[in-house]
C-alpha cells in the first residue's frame, strides 16, 4: 500500500464482511462519499468506514451517509 499512496493513489478497503453486513444501498453511499472525500485511505468493515488517524471508526454501516 505504501507504493500506492508514495505514487498518489487513494486507497478504500472493502472487507467482505461489510458486503454481507451493510445493504447495498449503504454500501455505494459510503463508498461515493468516500470517493468523493479527501482521505487518502480508509477500511470499510462491519462496524463502518475508518480512516487513519481517527479514534474510533464511524458507525456508518446502518446508517445513511
Amino acid at each position: 500500500m505504501t507504493a500506492i499512496h508514495d505514487a498518489g493513489w487513494r486507497s478504500l478497503v472493502v472487507w467482505e464482511c461489510a458486503t454481507r453486513s451493510i445493504c447495498v444501498d449503504n454500501l455505494v453511499r459510503i463508498i461515493a462519499a468516500w470517493l468523493q472525500g479527501a482521505e487518502t485511505s480508509a477500511e470499510l468493515g462491519t462496524n463502518g468506514l475508518a480512516c487513519p488517524g481517527e479514534f474510533k471508526p464511524r458507525i456508518v454501516g446502518k446508517q445513511e451517509v
